[in-house]
């Protein structure tokens, strides 16, 4: 039973499938956070539209300021130095915007290869998760098999036991023991005599005209006839008439009767012979 006990707390405070569960769904959510943030940061490297737009815009600044400066050469006049000034900052603004936005470019690239190896991580993290989450449970598994066995093995222990676990029908003591340890029975055979303490019985028999007189439930004094060696009121008892027979013994012309005495005294034990004055 002890094995029993310490494979069910065992087997109760194991919680590695539970803990493997929980892990394996949390590392699924960031998965696919993952390839979600994966597939964002690849998109967005793929996307040219942010470095053609500043390529136009640099085209753009660097025709305005040609027109400008061939407008310049051509007539002193027909570009101010302020204007031509202002041309040249919005070309060179395009041109940084472009490198900028390649920039970006690399960068988004960057980010999408670091996201899909992160990916590419979290999904073996994953996989190994639900391996140790199968080994859990087959452990577990393993674990609940053998306690079943175990509570079988105890069940079949306690009921041979049972089996040859002897009763008392009442509290007493053993005066003779008939059998020893490793005898064979047969059922219903005698092992032990057992004498009660708490409850003793007193037979004997009254003539046919005392027993008219005589009905159960009347109190009766018990005494021992010999005297002791320490005569005194311990040496009575009160008993409680509890049948009398409806019957004539042919053999003594005789009526038995029968009374109880509730947790005797020490001197009287089974077997003696008593006195027994019923009172009227």
């Amino acid at each position: 039973e002890q094995e029993l006990q310490a494979a069910t707390q065992k087997r109760a405070s194991s919680r590695l499938s539970q803990v493997a569960t929980a892990a394996v769904q949390e590392a699924e959510r960031q998965a696919e956070q993952a390839a979600l943030d994966a597939d964002q940061a690849r998109q967005s490297a793929d996307d040219p539209s942010a470095v053609r737009l500043a390529e136009a815009k640099l085209a753009e600044a660097t025709a305005a300021l040609q027109l400008a400066d061939a407008s310049r050469k051509a007539s002193a006049r027909s570009v101010s130095e302020r204007e031509f000034l202002a041309l040249s900052s919005q070309r060179e603004q395009a041109a940084i915007a472009v490198q900028q936005a390649q920039h970006e470019k690399a960068l988004a690239a960057i980010k999408a290869r670091s996201l899909a190896k992160a990916t590419e991580q979290q999904q073996a993290a994953v996989a190994r998760l639900k391996l140790l989450l199968e080994t859990a449970r087959g452990t577990e598994d393993a674990e609940t098999q053998q306690l079943e066995v175990l509570r079988t093995t105890v069940e079949i222990a306690r009921q041979k036991v049972q089996r040859r676990r002897l009763i008392a029908p009442f509290d007493g003591i053993i005066t003779e023991r008939r059998k020893a340890a490793g005898e064979w029975l047969e059922p219903g055979e005698p092992v032990l005599r057992l004498i009660q303490t708490r409850r003793l019985l007193i037979d004997g028999v009254v003539s046919i005209s005392e027993s008219q007189q005589l009905q159960p439930g009347q109190t009766a004094a018990v005494r021992i006839p010999v005297a002791t060696s320490n005569p005194g009121p311990q040496d009575t008892v009160t008993a409680k008439l509890i049948f009398v027979s409806p019957e004539v013994d042919a053999l003594n012309d005789a009526v038995r009767i029968r009374a109880e005495v509730q947790q005797p005294p020490h001197w009287l034990r089974p077997g003696a012979q008593v006195l027994l004055e019923i009172a009227p």
